[in-house]
């Protein structure tokens, strides 16, 4: 009995430091999406912008020498060119995704249109119902007891 309470004591006791210790093991998931990497790329972008404007500033200070300023500007300005092209290609591949299935809905929505189509089609050409007041119609009516409406003689 006393070892049984051991193994009880000891798989709750696992139980519990999986359950706290699950969110520290977790793995990074190495698949950013690409709303992530928007967002990474739109902040790196920020950034920069900021650094060329306090750039522009500690020149207009006189903290900065022409020579320094032109080379650091220039750096910047390319590392805000790569980051730029990888946001404009982010969106053109997020607009293709876009148009691929805008694409794949359009097909379905006609597919699904087609098969009302061909269930309507299918079915008898007379009614239970009178066509014009929508009055219950018998099966040994010709005219409708409420308007006098003529029914096919198909039922």
């Amino acid at each position: 009995m006393e070892m049984f309470a051991i193994i009880i004591c000891v798989s709750i006791a696992m139980v519990c430091v999986f359950v706290v210790a699950r969110p520290l093991m977790k793995l990074h998931d190495f698949y950013v999406t690409d709303d992530t990497k928007k967002r990474q790329l739109t902040e790196t972008k920020d950034q920069i912008l900021s650094s060329l404007r306090e750039l522009e500033f500690d020149l207009q200070l006189g903290k900065l020498n022409d020579e320094a300023y032109e080379s650091l500007r220039k750096d910047l300005e390319n590392k805000a060119i790569l980051v730029i092209d990888q946001l404009d290609r982010l969106e053109q591949e997020n607009a293709i995704t876009d148009s691929h299935l805008i694409q794949k809905l359009e097909v379905e929505i006609s597919q699904i249109n087609l098969d009302t189509q061909i269930q309507t089609k299918d079915l008898p050409l007379a009614s239970n119902f009178c066509s014009q007041c929508g009055n219950k119609r018998m099966k040994e009516d010709k005219y409708c007891t409420q308007c006098g409406n003529a029914f096919r003689a198909d039922l």
